[in-house]
């Protein structure tokens, strides 16, 4: 008995250990847009990437930037256009005095990127197939704090943009950033299973729209495309997270765990 209960303990002790190191290992990425290093934000638990100045998207040149989050590289890469105005903006010396204080939250969605005329779309690549993906969009109604930004997703990387996103047979997904103010948090819980879901939330008077994503991807990378489509439509960031291969650790236990119940049943 006592043989017994050492082993149990034993494996419930290895199960918390193993729950600690999956929430360690979750992968949490950042993409920030901003106009200059004055507004790089660093948000508590997301490794950052940072898109500034000319960001991702011009209309002469390819860019990429990357973080790593426990081990694991998630690389974003700007396609250009053929023509178009492309503009970031800097509200962080213009509007943060008169906002309130200047948060890390802040920086993230107050800084932004539109595309004027022609619509550019942008890969996600380091992602782990088969492993489900939150991913959240942050949009924004630039100075005016009034605007739309349409987006478009090809989850399988196959060229082609998925269809009937909401429901709606739509194959894009607008976000406007006047939408009721929910919570001021990062990444909020907009739904429950797979699918798209666009809310909204406040930082101070600036509104923005956020749209969430759950999917599971079937190879490594992603394409979306965004344009503003009414007033100033920004892309602000993003945020990706996955959990990755569950680790040997985690087998171990699960295998523990079977003998022990196997045993027990005897």
């Amino acid at each position: 008995m006592r043989t017994k209960r050492k082993l149990i303990g034993g494996v419930a002790g290895l199960m918390i250990l193993v729950a600690a190191t999956a929430n360690a290992s979750l992968i949490n990425v950042a993409l920030d847009v901003s106009k200059s290093s004055d507004g790089e934000a660093s948000l508590d638990g997301w490794a950052m990437a940072y898109a500034t100045g000319p960001g991702l998207w011009r209309t002469s040149s390819t860019r990429s930037v990357s973080a790593t989050s426990n081990g694991h590289t998630v690389t974003f890469t700007g396609y250009n256009g053929s023509t178009g105005v492309d503009y970031t903006r800097d509200y962080i010396a213009n509007d943060y005095g008169s906002q309130g204080a200047v948060t890390e939250t802040r920086k993230f969605v107050e800084d932004g990127f539109f595309n004027d005329i022609d619509a550019l779309y942008t890969t996600i690549s380091g992602l782990q197939p088969g492993k489900p993906v939150e991913m959240w969009f942050y949009a924004w109604g630039g100075g005016n704090l009034s605007g739309t930004t349409r987006y478009y997703f090809d989850l399988n990387n196959d060229g082609n943009w998925d269809t009937d996103l909401l429901g709606s047979g739509a194959d894009y997904v607008d976000v406007s950033t006047l939408r009721t103010a929910v919570p001021n948090v990062i990444a909020p819980e907009l739904l429950v299973g797979e699918g798209f879901a666009v809310g909204s939330s406040q930082s101070g008077a600036i509104n923005y729209g956020i749209l969430q994503i759950n999917f599971t991807p079937t190879g490594d990378t992603i394409r979306f495309l965004h344009d503003k489509v009414a007033g100033n439509g920004w892309l602000n960031g993003v945020l990706i997270s996955q959990i990755p291969e569950p680790s040997a650790l985690m087998l171990l236990a699960l295998g523990i765990g079977l003998v022990v119940v196997r045993r027990r049943r005897r």
